[in-house]
C-alpha cells in the first residue's frame, strides 16, 4: 500500500510542479482602480493601510499596490493579470523557502495574486477570508483536496486596534513618502514593454516570480521606512512643526529621491527596487544639511522658514 502511495506521488508530482502563469495582458499592465478600491477598503477594515491610493503597475515595480499594518510587521502585495490554474482559486498556498502566504482569486473575472508576508495560517486566512475556498497547501501537496476552511479570528486585532491612534500621523507619512515618491515614477517610462516581459519571462516559474516580487516589496519598504525616519529625526531638529507642514515636507523630499531612480526602468521591473538603497545616502546627506541649518538658527541666526530651508537643501543637492 505504500508502496502504491509512493507511485501516485511520484506520478502526480510533476504537474504539481508544472503549472505556469497565463498574462491576461490588460489588466497586468493596466490594473483596474474600481478593484483595487474595493480590495483596499477590505484589506483597511483588517488592520492594514494602502502605501498607495493609486496602483503601481508603472513604477517598475512587480505589484500593483502594498499594504502595510499599523505595526509594520505584517504586509502583503497584490497583483492583478496573473492567471493561476482554475483549482487554485481561493486556495492558500504557503511557500516554506520564501515565509510567504499566497491566494489567487478572482474579481469580476479579473485574476488576482495576493501574497502576504510575517502572517501566520489563520491571520492570513482571517485577512482574505472574502477569497477563501479551501485550505492552505504547498506546491508539494496541490494534488491532495483539502476540506473547506474554517473561520478564524485574527488573534491580537484588539491590542493592534488601540495602539492605531498613536500611529495614524505616522501611518500619514509613511503613506504622503508613498504617494508622492512613487508618483515621480508613473510615467518615467514610454512604454511598459518591460513590465510585460518581466512577467513573460517568469510566468513559467511561479516561485522565481514569487521571489522577486518579495524581494522588490521588502526592499520597497525598507527604504520608505528609511525616508520616515531620516524625516523623524528632520522634524525632531527643525522643532515643533503641525502634521499638514510635516507630509508637505516628506512629499517634497521623497519625490526629489526617487527621481534618482527613475533610470532603473530601462533595466526593468525587479532592478528598480533593487535600485532604492542606493539613494539613501543622499537622504542621509540632506538631513544633515538641515540639522546644521536648525542648529544655526538655534543660535539665533536669520533662516527661512521649514517649507524654503527644506526646499534649498534639496534644490542645492
Amino acid at each position: 500500500m505504500r508502496l502504491l502511495f509512493v507511485f501516485i506521488f511520484l506520478l502526480f508530482l510533476p504537474q504539481a510542479h508544472a503549472w505556469h502563469y497565463q498574462l491576461d495582458e490588460e489588466p497586468l499592465l493596466r490594473p483596474s482602480i474600481f478593484d483595487q478600491y474595493e480590495i483596499s477598503q477590505h484589506f483597511e477594515s483588517e488592520g492594514l493601510f494602502s502605501l498607495s491610493d493609486t496602483t503601481l503597475s508603472k513604477t517598475g515595480l512587480p505589484f500593483d499596490n502594498a499594504y502595510l499594518g499599523y505595526r509594520l510587521k505584517q504586509n502583503l502585495v497584490i497583483k492583478s493579470g496573473l492567471v493561476a490554474p482554475k483549482h487554485l482559486d481561493g486556495v492558500v498556498i504557503y511557500e516554506p523557502s520564501l515565509e510567504v502566504h499566497l491566494i489567487h482569486f478572482k474579481v469580476r473575472e479579473i485574476s488576482y495574486m495576493v501574497m502576504g508576508f510575517n502572517f501566520s495560517d489563520s491571520e492570513f486566512k482571517k485577512v482574505i477570508k472574502p477569497w477563501l475556498k479551501i485550505r492552505k497547501t504547498s506546491l508539494l501537496n496541490l494534488i491532495i483536496p483539502s476540506a473547506y476552511a474554517d473561520s478564524c479570528e485574527l488573534p491580537g486585532m484588539g491590542d493592534e486596534l488601540k495602539g492605531i491612534a498613536s500611529s495614524l500621523s505616522n501611518q500619514a507619512l509613511l503613506k504622503k513618502i508613498g504617494e508622492c515618491g512613487l508618483e515621480v515614477l508613473k510615467g518615467a517610462q514610454d512604454n511598459v514593454s518591460n513590465t510585460f516581459d518581466f512577467f513573460k519571462k517568469l510566468a513559467t516559474n511561479p516561485k522565481e516570480l514569487w521571489k522577486e516580487t518579495k524581494e522588490s516589496f521588502i526592499q520597497l519598504k525598507d527604504f520608505v521606512l528609511n525616508i520616515n525616519n531620516e524625516l523623524k529625526e528632520i522634524f525632531s531638529n527643525l522643532g515643533e512643526m503641525n502634521l499638514e507642514d510635516q507630509l508637505e515636507i516628506a512629499c517634497h523630499m521623497s519625490g526629489h529621491i526617487f527621481v534618482s531612480v527613475a533610470q532603473s526602468f530601462l533595466l526593468g521591473p525587479a532592478a528598480l527596487a533593487r535600485s532604492l538603497p542606493l539613494v539613501v545616502t543622499r537622504l542621509k546627506k540632506m538631513t544633515a544639511d538641515i540639522a546644521l541649518a536648525a542648529s544655526l538658527r538655534k543660535k539665533g541666526i536669520k533662516l527661512p522658514d521649514n517649507n524654503k530651508l527644506v526646499k534649498e537643501v534639496i534644490r542645492c543637492e
